[in-house]
């Protein structure tokens, strides 16, 4: 409803769409995201995930898919997460994951621009 007001409103006052006017919606879309507490929160957790695949390769103590003898062990400073039920660390796992799936993500969005041009 609110789309359909500002592009009624913009045809009304004969807004031709000047690059002005589309920077000035995009200034106050971006302010309105940045005040909305459940976007950030979401670009806070995808920003985590990214620096996590980014930087997880590096920091990852175990090898993701290595077995171990610590059987669902708790968090401890061995294993900062615990580990699965087949002795695996769960924060290798993880940062594996993450990397696996922001390649992914990349691929599928770099697809999806090049289809759309």
């Amino acid at each position: 409803m609110a789309l359909q007001t500002a592009t009624l409103a913009e045809s009304e006052s004969g807004g031709s769409g000047e690059s002005g006017e589309s920077g000035e919606s995009r200034n106050g879309l971006r302010r309105r995201l940045l005040h909305s507490p459940l976007t950030l929160t979401g670009l806070v957790i995808t920003l985590v995930f990214v620096v996590l695949a980014i930087i997880g390769p590096w920091i990852s103590p175990y090898d993701p898919s290595a077995v171990g003898d610590a059987a669902l062990a708790g968090p401890s400073a061995a294993h900062w997460l615990g580990t699965t039920q087949n002795g695996q660390d769960v924060f290798s796992q993880i940062s594996a994951g993450s990397a696996t799936r922001c390649s992914h993500c990349w691929r599928t969005c770099s697809w999806c621009c090049r289809a759309c041009r």
